[in-house]
């Protein structure tokens, strides 16, 4: 994941959109599309301005790691981010049939 991919998960996460983000922040909506479509980062001072908003820090908007997030995190973080779209389509899925998933992925030890 990168900068972007990495912001999009928490503003998922805590349910904060993007045009929410870059109003608080002060920046364009646009540029996080643009950032992420570029591999590029933020100003110094917007990526600390993202990070307070996110509860989060710099060096794990930019690296993955940080001493504040725990490993767990990290890696249920890629995972999800890498599941997303599937877990979303989940959704519309009719109840009965997603149940046979969801017993499906249980039984396989994958839900808890």
């Amino acid at each position: 994941m990168n900068f972007w991919e990495r912001v999009e998960y928490l503003l998922e996460q805590k349910d904060i959109t993007k045009k929410e983000l870059a109003m608080i922040a002060g920046f364009s909506p646009s540029n996080i599309s643009k950032g992420k479509r570029e591999n590029s980062f933020p100003s110094a001072e917007t990526a600390v301005e993202i990070a307070k908003i996110l509860n989060t820090t710099v060096e794990y908007l930019v690296t993955g790691d940080s001493s504040k997030s725990s490993n767990t995190f990290q890696n249920d973080s890629s995972v999800y981010y890498r599941y997303s779209k599937t877990i979303k389509n989940l959704n519309s899925i009719p109840a009965d049939r997603r149940k046979l998933i969801e017993t499906m992925i249980q039984d396989m030890g994958g839900l808890e």
